[in-house]
């Protein structure tokens, strides 16, 4: 039996190089960089000719050939290199730091075209809304032209035909009532449209106000549970992506709901026998069409997939489910409001 190795230059003989603990990795943390920081001291940045010559070391150390006694030109390279990694590390700190500070700048820059994006969408709103206004004033206008035009016939019929003055001026008392009553009509219907406004603004209120989460149950489990759950809940979302044969976006929607409630008992986060003795714990993404149910699904998906914890994924979760239920629940209004002609009658 061999004497056990106690030195590094016995290991590199009769072992060859030791591996380097490379490899892709996450950004730093801001820890670690502090740590590092902290352990080089005041080294200044590394120039580029000492990158340089660090890296023709390494191309040397590489390509030479290693004799299989004493490899001094080995270890006075890894020396050498070893002596100036100070410089290099402070180099790749501040790289760090550069970079870290450019996402922070990205996201910042991401959050207020996210903001110009929301805020074109309500202009474009408003848009819209100003040019239907115009458009219904503009038939306004024509009819009441179309109207003058033939009360002032009706007044030439009457200085022309004398003798039936009486009956023509009831028949005009007649048709100014109908418009007097048409007008007030309309003032009604545009009351009423004003209130179912000022009732869908005050529910937007009350949602955005409101603190709730949409699965309650889910932070009473356990960290092992909670992460399972994640994991069911994005089977069942990316269920959408099935192409053979392809799944539709209500079925999707429901292996949501059941995966919700195989985790689901009152007051607890563990698994149900009886999958069908809860309400659905997102009754309001039923209310979505087509387009915002897919957008839905696949943000959900995307929110609990995370390199976070399981919390931080839960309330990634929670903050969508959030958003898309006030998207959900204005369209539901806007879709179901009473048009412009309820309640108003016949205005021909």
């Amino acid at each position: 039996m061999s004497e056990p190795i106690r030195d590094l230059e016995t290991a590199v003989r009769e072992l060859g190089a030791l591996p380097m603990p490379v490899g892709p990795e996450p950004q730093m943390p801001p820890e670690q960089r502090v740590a590092i920081a902290e352990l080089i001291g005041d080294a200044k940045p590394a120039t580029g000719h000492l990158v340089e010559q660090l890296a023709k070391s390494v191309r040397d150390r590489r390509e030479h050939e290693h004799p299989t006694w004493e490899d001094l030109y080995c270890l006075n390279l890894v020396s050498w290199m070893g002596e100036r990694m100070g410089p290099v590390l402070r180099r790749l700190l501040d790289a760090e730091a550069r970079a870290a500070e450019l996402r922070r700048q990205r996201n910042a820059f991401r959050d207020q075209r996210d903001n110009v994006f929301a805020t074109n969408e309500q202009l474009l709103a408003k848009v819209d809304e100003l040019g239907q206004a115009r458009l219904r004033a503009e038939n306004e206008t024509r009819t009441v032209k179309r109207q003058f035009a033939e009360a002032a016939a009706t007044v030439a019929d009457l200085v022309q035909k004398r003798g039936e003055r009486l009956k023509v001026e009831n028949a005009l008392r007649d048709r100014v009532a109908e418009l007097e009553q048409c007008q007030r009509n309309q003032a009604d219907n545009f009351e009423a449209q004003a209130a179912l406004i000022r009732q869908a603004e005050a529910r937007v209120a009350e949602l955005e106000a409101q603190n709730g989460t949409a699965l309650p149950w889910a932070h009473t489990m356990s960290d092992d549970d909670l992460h399972e759950f994640l994991g069911d809940l994005v089977s069942a979302a990316m269920g959408r992506w099935q192409h053979s044969p392809e799944v539709p976006d209500r079925e999707v929607l429901a292996a949501v709901e059941k995966a919700c409630a195989a985790w689901r008992r009152p007051g607890h986060g563990y698994r149900s026998d009886e999958l069908d003795a809860y309400p659905p714990a997102l009754p309001w993404a039923r209310l979505m069409d087509h387009e915002d149910l897919t957008g839905f699904l696949d943000e959900l998906a995307a929110s609990a997939i995370t390199h976070a914890t399981a919390e931080t994924a839960l309330a990634e979760v929670e903050k969508t489910c959030g958003t898309w239920r006030l998207i959900a629940e204005a369209q539901h209004a806007h879709n179901t409001a009473p048009g412009p002609d309820a309640e108003a009658g016949d205005r021909s």
